[in-house]
């Protein structure tokens, strides 16, 4: 201690504390990584115990539900007429026997082709034939039994009549699924049904990973009678016989044996996994910790010393050199303990001078910009003179102007942080964002300067002559400071952008373009950056040849008729409609809105019952169609309102009386669609066409198609008088006959005379 006290370092307590709490961060640490280390090594091993549990399951589960469903594939050929009934055929065979047996096998096709089997037959023991999906094979020879099944004809004959109830056998390193196939529940068996198990199969499903069965890891299924069915890995024998183990996790010889019985066989799917194996790598990491730990902790200790010197040097330096009058400052916090440590006499006596050079900066800074606003104002309000405007430019700023635009911002929503804040605040706040980030982002070519004036208003503007790519450069940049704030500060703006003036007397005009622009978007409920020449919306050109009236009919008989789908698309259109604003007014537009409060109000159906009033009640339709404030929310409120009517109709009990009246509206309104149909009524309605027919002849009298024709015709006849020079041909496409002759023959049927007679009759 007496040497460290020496060194003139060690002699500063400031120093002492430094160097020792960095030796003491370093220990933490090592001391930590040791822990951890030792923890990764506990739970890595809970982990993969815990992980290969949970994929035992997942496994067993697989295999449940995979064999499962083979047995209720295989035992449903039971009820397959086909394939039990070429069991009774007998030889001698004719062509028709063969073609049974073929159209049996033909049963076979989807079970084969989606249940992952490796091959699938039908034993019949009477004519002693195999019959799969493509092949049909006589076992008289005993090919198929031999190869298969290593049985002679007369061997597997009797093995197949032993075979009472379904089981799995392993024949010639194959497994396969043995189902008889009964009639009617009786004890004689009629076929047997043979399924070949895609082994393969079930060995990816045992081991999923590769890696693992170079890890020593292996897995098999054993039956009760100790046959291994299926295995998966390096496994030389059988360790865990059936019945040997307790089901779940069991820890032997530093392995760890899962075992899970299976629900639908008496087998057990047991896996081996060597759990030093798996930890190996971090055992062998052990030895190179230890050396690392050493090493670490011999240069922590030289590297914190020289680091610490270094950044000390400067200071003691300057207290060599420096003679500091400490008492003249703050001598309330510093106690005489503290009066020999040069880095709180220093800390100190800088923290006193920076404190009242900040307040003094920040003061001046916002007196001149409260200045600079002033008169920016009164240069947006034509109230400045142009030289002093010039000056103010040029000497302030250091760029006049010779060409700019002017800008409007408004705050659209705020972060949470933000919107603690007041209302002052978060404009400050937006203020000095969009100074700094505008000055960044464009370069030394412009100068911005932004301020409180109704709202947040902005000038950019250059001191060079504006090209062809200027106006597309700034609207660029703007775009990008919007994106910037919302990005880090999240806070979203609507920014309102003139077209570019020339000289310093055209601000006043850029200013108010941008608020006029600003006006337009607070109603359309635009919001981003909205440029001056953009701000009014064109008539879409689908609309071009397209009559509002007409289609503010169309949305009310959609919505009288309860089409609230069609009701949304003509809703849509109308409203593209009227948000075009080209030479239109504010005033204007909320007409126009007020306009649309009146035809959705005009096309509900008001019915007098309690539970419509109150339903009425519930939506609060007036209000909130009047509390809109842009045309945007309008059309938020109303897609809104009907998709409660939506649900309010699926709700309501209906009539067939009063269904069948809105068929009728239906029929009226559309009888000019050539496309509407029996079947098109069913559609909108939500019926099935023969319920449908069946419901309106029963309460009608008569067809749907009748009142259809019915409703063109009486129409046709109101079309020959209201026009009688009108040519038939006209007519029968006005009423909705893409055929002359269609209407002349129905015309005929229900008139009993032709139109012709019907027009000359009826002048008289």
């Amino acid at each position: 201690m007496k040497i460290l006290h020496r060194n003139q370092y060690f002699y500063e307590k400031v120093f002492r504390k430094w160097f020792i709490d960095s030796i003491i961060t370093i220990f933490i640490f090592i001391v930590s990584g040791m822990l951890l280390y030792l923890g990764a090594l506990y739970v890595t091993k809970k982990v993969l115990v815990i992980s290969q549990e949970q994929s035992v399951e997942h496994t067993g589960n697989l295999l449940d539900n995979k064999l499962m469903n083979l047995k209720q594939d295989i035992s449903i050929l039971t009820f397959n007429d086909r394939i039990i009934s070429a069991s009774y055929i007998n030889p001698p065979f004719k062509a028709e026997d063969y073609y049974a047996f073929h159209q049996a096998g033909k049963e076979l096709i989807g079970i084969y082709s989606y249940s992952g089997l490796e091959d699938i037959y039908i034993y019949y023991s009477n004519s002693n034939y195999f019959t799969g999906c493509y092949t049909l094979t006589n076992n008289n020879r005993g090919n198929l039994s031999e190869n298969s099944f290593s049985k002679t004809p007369k061997e597997w004959k009797e093995f197949a009549k032993k075979q009472k109830t379904s089981s799995f056998v392993k024949m010639k390193d194959s497994v396969y699924f043995l189902c008889p196939l009964k009639k009617n529940g009786k004890s004689e068996v009629i076929c047997l049904a043979i399924v070949k198990l895609d082994m393969q199969a079930y060995k990816e499903l045992l081991l999923q990973d590769t890696n693992m069965a170079r890890r020593g890891y292996y897995s098999y299924i054993i039956s009760k009678e100790g046959e291994v069915f299926i295995s998966s890995g390096n496994i030389n024998e059988v360790e865990y016989g059936y019945g040997l183990l307790k089901q779940g996790v069991n820890y032997l010889d530093e392995k760890v044996v899962n075992c899970r019985k299976l629900n639908n066989e008496e087998w057990e799917y047991i896996t081996v996994m060597p759990v030093k194996e798996y930890l190996r790598e971090m055992y062998n990491l052990r030895l190179a910790l230890y050396v690392y730990l050493a090493v670490i902790i011999l240069l922590a200790f030289y590297s914190v010393y020289v680091e610490t010197r270094k950044k000390y040097s400067p200071i003691q330096r300057l207290r060599e050199n420096l003679e500091l009058n400490w008492e003249q400052y703050h001598k309330e916090q510093v106690v005489s303990d503290k009066k020999q440590d040069v880095f709180l006499k220093l800390q100190y006596f800088m923290e006193g001078i920076l404190h009242d050079n900040y307040q003094l900066r920040s003061r001046v800074k916002k007196e001149r910009e409260d200045v600079w606003g002033q008169r920016f104002s009164e240069m947006v309000r034509e109230y400045g003179e142009k030289p002093e405007s010039e000056r103010l430019l040029k000497e302030e700023f250091g760029m006049s102007f010779e060409y700019g635009i002017v800008l409007i911002v408004q705050n659209m929503e705020s972060s949470m942080e933000t919107q603690e804040l007041t209302a002052d605040e978060r404009k400050s706040i937006l203020i000095f964002c969009l100074r700094n980030i505008g000055t960044e982002l464009l370069g030394d070519s412009y100068r911005c300067f932004f301020w409180e004036y109704t709202g947040i208003t902005g000038i950019i503007w250059s001191d060079k002559p504006e090209t062809a790519s200027s106006q597309m450069f700034l609207h660029n940049i703007i775009e990008e400071i919007r994106t910037v704030t919302l990005q880090y500060f999240k806070t979203n703006m609507r920014i309102t952008v003139s077209r570019s003036v020339h000289s310093i007397p055209e601000i006043t005009e850029a200013y108010m373009q941008a608020k006029s622009a600003f006006d337009y978007s607070e109603v359309t409920g635009k919001w981003g950056v909205i440029l001056f020449d953009e701000s009014f919306i064109k008539l879409p050109s689908y609309w071009k040849n397209v009559n509002a009236i007409q289609a503010e009919i169309q949305f009310m008989e959609c919505m009288t008729d309860h089409n609230y789908k069609k009701a949304k698309e003509n809703l849509v259109n109308i409203i593209d409609q009227y948000s075009y604003t080209e030479g239109a007014s504010i005033q204007l537009l909320k007409c126009r809105m007020f306009g649309l409060i009146n035809m959705m109000l005009n096309a509900i159906e008001i019915e007098k019952s309690p539970e419509e009033e109150q339903f009425y009640k519930e939506v609060n339709l007036v209000q909130r169609l009047f509390e809109a404030s842009s045309i945007q929310k309008l059309e938020d409120e109303m897609m809104d309102i009907i998709e409660s009517f939506v649900v309010h109709n699926e709700n309501k009990k209906e009539t067939p009386g009063q269904k069948l009246n809105r068929i009728d509206r239906y029929i009226e309104a559309h009888y000019k669609d050539q496309a509407l149909s029996v079947q098109q009524i069913a559609e909108v309605f939500s019926m099935s066409l023969p319920y449908l027919s069946k419901m309106y002849k029963q309460h009608k009298g008569s067809g749907i198609l009748e009142t259809i024709h019915i409703c063109r015709i009486n129409h046709a006849k109101e079309l020959i008088l209201k026009e009688p020079e009108i040519s038939l041909a006209i007519v029968a496409e006005k009423v909705g006959y893409g055929n002359i002759q269609t209407m002349l023959r129905l015309f005929k049927k229900h008139e009993k005379q032709t139109p012709g007679k019907y027009r000359l009759e009826n002048r008289e």
